[in-house]
């Protein structure tokens, strides 16, 4: 897995927010290597917020089991239609 190739002492203290956006719906076998190889990269303080819509796969039980050890993912389950 690659990391960014940015020199940390080159990010302002503290460095800009950066939160991380990934759609997703039916995705249960890609999703946690997806989630995976985002949170390996390096940038501190990073949240990523994985929008579930509406999966009927198992997807959104996978993404609440990686939330649970994983601070920065934040898991949003659309339930219906607006």
């Amino acid at each position: 897995m690659s990391r960014l190739n940015r020199d940390q002492s080159a990010l302002p203290d503290p460095p800009p927010s950066l939160s991380i956006v990934i759609p997703a719906k039916d995705e249960a076998e890609g999703i946690s290597a997806c989630v995976e190889r985002v949170l390996a990269q390096d940038y501190p303080g990073a949240t990523v917020a994985i929008v579930d819509d509406r999966s009927t796969d198992g997807t959104s039980q996978i993404l609440d089991q990686l939330a649970q050890n994983e601070p920065r993912l934040r898991p949003f389950h659309v339930s219906q239609l607006p």
